[in-house]
């Protein structure tokens, strides 16, 4: 499993939302908040590469987002922000571009150009370091922390040094059974202080401890190691 640059969609419409999955989910993390407080949720806990924001969001203006205080923080430039609009209207361009909006992109969206002007975007960045995704868990290189996304809401978990490597090993080798003397030798190859296979069990019984999501993803492979897959969607 690959790393991939993360992408907030900000967006209420469930036909839109399912549309941009399909163009965008095969290269990029999507994360999908339907309202704005949700939005402000994802942002106070992690970093994103790029906004994609619908302007009409459950009959609010997606530019309350940019003028959010909370939001100020966050430094608009380096995030990029794309806006998702039905009107073609020069007065919300130039507002837009006054709260650092990089690109405006008029619905109904064509594949070809949205995959256009979020690679420009994206790539114009030189500090993208991607996170790994499956389902609801994600492991983000830029937080160092794993993070459980439902529909309601998203839960950071800060992760030791090991663990976060551990974690690394097991969904980079998604579907694969990964043995201890694996984990080992994946963790020592991150400069990371050697530990037994003891240790292993430790960290992983931590790690699940931490949510109980992770009991239905971490498999204990008797004998031989751990396999991360989420059983839930066999």
């Amino acid at each position: 499993m690959l790393e991939h640059p993360d992408i907030l969609v900000i967006e209420d419409e469930p036909v839109v939302q399912e549309l941009l999955k399909k163009y965008l989910e095969s290269s990029y993390n999507l994360s999908i908040a339907s309202t704005l407080k949700k939005a402000n949720d994802y942002l106070s806990l992690k970093k994103f590469d790029l906004i994609i924001l619908d302007l009409n969001i459950s009959g609010e203006s997606g530019f309350n987002l940019l003028k959010d205080q909370k939001f100020r923080k966050y430094d608009i430039h380096a995030l990029n922000v794309i806006v998702l609009t039905s009107h073609d209207d020069i007065d919300s361009q130039i507002e837009g571009h006054t709260l650092g909006v990089k690109d405006y992109l008029v619905k109904p969206v064509k594949k070809d150009l949205l995959l256009s002007v979020v690679e420009k975007n994206l790539y114009a960045k030189s500090n993208i370091a991607g996170s790994i995704k499956l389902n609801e868990v994600s492991l983000d290189f830029k937080a160092s922390s794993l993070f459980i996304e439902t529909k309601d809401k998203i839960e950071g978990i800060k992760l030791s040094s090991k663990q976060f490597m551990i974690m690394q090993c097991l969904m980079k080798h998604a579907g694969m059974i990964m043995s201890r003397s694996q984990i080992i030798e994946y963790i020592n190859s991150g400069s990371i202080s050697s530990c037994n296979e003891r240790t292993i069990d430790v960290h992983i019984n931590h790690i699940r401890k931490s949510h109980k999501i992770l009991y239905d993803y971490i498999s204990t492979i008797h004998g031989i190691g751990y396999l991360f897959q989420n059983r839930n969607k066999i």
